[in-house]
């Protein structure tokens, strides 16, 4: 029985490449074909990219949350006998709940459909601003009936629908290299040299 030759070599597009053969029973056949193993600095950039961006997305879709939440409290306010204060309060807690459904959605890659993205943002808007809308009548911060909160919501989800479709208007023409974070995205970041 032979022994296993494996050889190592360093490529100069950075990380390793490994390769070999093992020696069998009188010849010689691959042990694995040759891997691409990215290197340790390569890795931790695109990480800190990765961030970068999940920050920033996580930023913008928590102040338009916020103020797709403020406006339709502001416009349906009168009606609903709502003051600036629990305007504002009934729109941060949205904001609050965009930060934690970004964070469970950066767990699976954003894909490049911009209808998709739109309806998911609306949709997700739509969930937010109602239990915000919940959770703080719960509080006793805001005393908002089912349908008041279902009313608020909705509009608040309109306001993303419209924003989304302006964005994704926006994102056809890619302008100086910058990209959206996602379809429906009006930040449009830069790639880093």
């Amino acid at each position: 029985m032979g022994t296993p030759d494996i050889s190592i070599s360093t490529p100069p597009s950075g990380g390793l490449k490994v390769s070999g053969s093992g020696n069998g029973s009188g010849g010689s056949a691959p042990v694995a074909p040759a891997a691409l193993v990215p290197a340790a600095g390569h890795d931790l950039r695109a990480q800190l990219g990765t961030a970068r961006t999940w920050a920033l997305s996580t930023l913008e879709r928590a102040f338009f949350t916020f103020l797709a939440s403020w406006l339709s409290a502001l416009v349906l306010g009168g009606q609903f006998n709502v003051t600036f204060l629990e305007a504002t309060l009934f729109a941060a807690a949205s904001a609050a709940l965009a930060v934690v459904t970004a964070a469970i959605r950066s767990l699976t890659p954003p894909t490049g459909n911009g209808t998709l993205d739109v309806v998911t943002r609306t949709g997700l808007t739509l969930l937010q601003a109602f239990t915000a809308a919940f959770v703080t009548s719960s509080a006793g911060g805001v005393h908002f009936t089912d349908w008041r909160a279902a009313a608020l919501a909705g509009l608040a989800a309109a306001f993303t629908a419209l924003k989304g479709s302006v964005a994704v208007q926006l994102n056809g023409a890619k302008a100086n290299g910058a990209q959206p974070a996602t379809p429906a995205s009006l930040l449009r970041l830069r790639p880093r040299s």
